[in-house]
């Protein structure tokens, strides 16, 4: 079981990165749907940021999950490539699949570039905790390398 879920709302310029420790999402109300994601630009500098937020929140890289809006173009490889590069499990969860899930296990309709990014990391946890399966989930890989589908 992971400790930290992560989820990441990509966009052409800027991201959106919602953190969920497991602590909270397992916690007696529903706060984790009141996390506060950050908002990071396209840039190594932002990424950077996101893995010391991330490795203050784990004792060891494994411990974190990492879902990923993958849209099919190319905004989300950078990150996605640096992410892999340190060692992070990361995923990859297309909008029609995280929307159709978001309305199915949350009940939630409403699309903000938030609510996206904290739905993602809880999806994660979702297929972790409770073996759930979600639409349109497939594993990250570098671009180089063969991409694998799986059924969450």
């Amino acid at each position: 079981m992971k400790h930290l879920y992560v989820g990441i709302d990509v966009h052409s310029k800027t991201h959106r990165v919602a953190l969920l420790p497991l602590q909270l999402i397992e916690g007696v109300s529903a706060e984790w749907k009141n996390v506060k994601p950050i908002s990071i630009r396209n840039n190594l500098a932002d990424y950077k940021r996101v893995d010391s937020l991330i490795r203050a929140q784990v004792p060891a890289i494994e411990d974190a999950s990492i879902a990923i809006d993958f849209t099919g173009g190319h905004y989300s490889e950078p990150i996605t490539h640096f992410l892999l590069s340190k060692g992070y499990s990361v995923f990859h969860l297309t909008p029609m699949g995280v929307k159709a899930a978001k309305e199915r296990f949350l009940g939630e309709e409403n699309k903000t570039d938030n609510i996206d990014a904290i739905t993602s990391a809880y999806l994660l946890y979702l297929r972790d905790v409770h073996g759930t399966s979600l639409p349109s989930q497939r594993r990250a890989r570098t671009w180089s390398r063969r991409q694998h589908c799986y059924a969450l």
